[in-house]
């Protein structure tokens, strides 16, 4: 038996739930039986006790004038109520007064009767009694009604558990013969010794757990893979736009304060830095001095649209870089970012020497604005004076060479900003 539940997926749903069902409706029959029986009784001996009792009341001049006339006409129109099959009335030595309706032997031999008598009392003298018989057949036959109505549902639900139960395994023995098709592509050799149109969930586990192994590998790199990657990334032939932040006072604040105070205001700057650099999509890259190099990279075409990304990113990064400091004494680090852009390249050597000499000039736009502030390259200012987020304002420093300060953004492009200056304050 337990072999045939473990391969019929029908009989474990129609086991299972048809269990819970059933046990669900036995309990819920026998807890409502039970209140309707106790009810129908309770209002059955209420209903005979108070026609007795009334009986008593209205027969009892009659029983002490001993007028049987009068008392056999009041028990006729008695009999006249329905359910009421026999009425009797008895003096005080318990002799038959009046009778009517079915007599003893008539009652004998049949079902749902029920005898309820009452005294005839005048004063604390005991004058004669009476007792009703009531026939209660159309009231507890609805009992065994209920029962066969609740064994007529509970087939009625099995019956369509088991029509529903067939669909759901239809459905579900072909979606694992659609899956088994499917990993037949990728491991034939497995699926060769199973059965394609009837996999156990044994023969899932199994087919899953090479598919896991399989995605393991494709997913995990291997070391060559990742060392290609990263030389492609630090040697690509391709324009990249970078912003360099330069710091100006390390060496001050390396006098002025502890190594773990200085540490702990540096590792502030590395977090925001971090956060802001997955926000644009930038990465960071090697570079000389007190510098962080944050490089996008930007095909032929979009050197326009990357440069005002990297504009935008700057004025993220001075935003959150702002609340940079240390609490107690209040110090912060000083600072500038330079934007700016290496053309494409394909020879190392020329490209490495290019950088180089772009990354001074990027040094020298740090140090011509003030802490906080953004320099623009010459080059990089003259592509972004086409497009309409931002505005530009031409300066020249040391020698009179120019340089482009960014002078503001529009309404809309500095709402998007604050609210992301605010999300990474936030996280």
């Amino acid at each position: 038996m337990s072999s045939l539940l473990k391969h019929s997926l029908v009989l474990r749903l129609v086991g299972g739930y048809g269990a819970i069902f059933i046990l669900g409706l036995v309990l819920t029959g026998a807890f409502s039986i039970t209140r309707v029986a106790k009810l129908v009784d309770s209002t059955i001996d209420s209903y005979g006790e108070t026609v007795s009792a009334q009986l008593a009341n209205s027969s009892l001049d009659a029983v002490m004038q001993r007028d049987m006339i009068g008392l056999q006409a009041h028990l006729s129109r008695l009999l006249k109520t329905p359910g009421i099959v026999s009425a009797v009335i008895y003096d005080a030595r318990n002799e038959l007064m009046a009778q009517a309706g079915a007599t003893p032997s008539e009652l004998s031999n049949r079902d749902y009767l029920h005898n309820y008598s009452a005294t005839l009392a005048l004063g604390d003298n005991m004058t004669g009694s009476v007792v009703v018989t009531l026939d209660t057949k159309e009231i507890e036959h609805l009992l065994p009604e209920v029962r066969w109505v609740l064994c007529a549902v509970s087939v009625l639900v099995l019956f369509l558990l088991v029509i529903v139960s067939r669909y759901f395994a239809r459905d579900i023995n072909q979606q694992r013969s659609a899956l088994a098709q499917t990993l037949n592509d990728f491991f034939p050799a497995l699926l060769g010794k199973l059965k394609l149109d009837n996999m156990h969930e044994e023969d899932i586990r199994l087919v899953l757990g090479q598919l896991r192994e399989h995605v393991d590998r494709v997913q995990a790199p291997s070391p060559a893979a990742l060392r290609d990657a990263a030389a492609d990334l630090l040697n690509s032939g391709g324009g990249r736009v970078y912003l360099l932040l330069e710091c100006h006072n390390l060496d001050l604040l390396q006098r002025q304060v502890s190594r773990d105070r200085l540490r702990a205001l540096l590792d502030q700057m590395q977090q925001q830095v971090e956060k802001t650099c997955r926000l644009y999509n930038a990465q960071r890259m090697p570079a000389a001095g007190s510098c962080i190099k944050m490089v996008m990279a930007a095909d032929e075409g979009r050197i326009t649209e990357v440069l005002l990304q990297a504009a935008c990113c700057a004025r993220v990064l001075a935003g959150v870089l702002e609340h940079c400091r240390d609490q107690e004494l209040g110090i912060q680090l000083q600072w500038s970012l330079a934007l700016d852009w290496h053309a494409p390249c394909d020879n190392d050597i020329l490209r490495n020497r290019q950088q180089a000499l772009d990354e001074q000039r990027s040094q020298w736009l740090c140090r011509q604005v003030g802490s906080g502030q953004l320099a623009v390259s010459a080059d990089a200012g003259a592509l972004l004076q086409d497009q309409d987020k931002l505005t530009l304002a031409v300066d020249h420093g040391e020698g009179g060479k120019p340089y482009y300060r960014v002078t503001g953004f529009v309404q809309t492009q500095r709402v998007l900003l604050d609210g992301q200056i605010a999300h990474l304050l936030d996280s």
